[in-house]
């Protein structure tokens, strides 16, 4: 497991004592996920793919590309929400709760 980043606080001037917080990076594989699957989104709805679906087979009455084209944008929408969702839990530092975003350490 990698160390956190560290970055500097907005508003310091560089190099002048600025505070340094801890900023996790997310995974490269969610990274690497988060980057392919609009490409998987393309090569699904390309003329290429579709004309394979436009047969006129129907299933419950709607024939198979209507299901082809909706099933495909179903998938992209939740392998997108789900690799947010693990993105976002990845951000998280270990040990602080979403409290809208009050800094619990702060001295003021």
């Amino acid at each position: 497991m990698r160390a956190p980043a560290r970055t500097e606080v907005s508003g310091a001037a560089p190099g002048a004592g600025a505070s340094l917080v801890n900023t996790p990076q997310i995974p490269s594989r969610l990274r690497d996920a988060a980057s392919v699957l609009p490409l998987v989104g393309l090569v699904l709805l390309m003329p290429p793919m579709i004309v394979l679906f436009t047969a006129r087979h129907r299933i419950a009455g709607v024939p198979l590309i209507v299901l082809y084209l909706f099933g495909v944008w179903v998938a992209l929408v939740a392998g997108a929400a789900l690799l947010a969702r693990r993105m976002a839990h990845a951000e998280q530092v270990p040990g602080t709760a979403h409290d809208g975003g009050e800094d619990r350490d702060a001295d003021a």
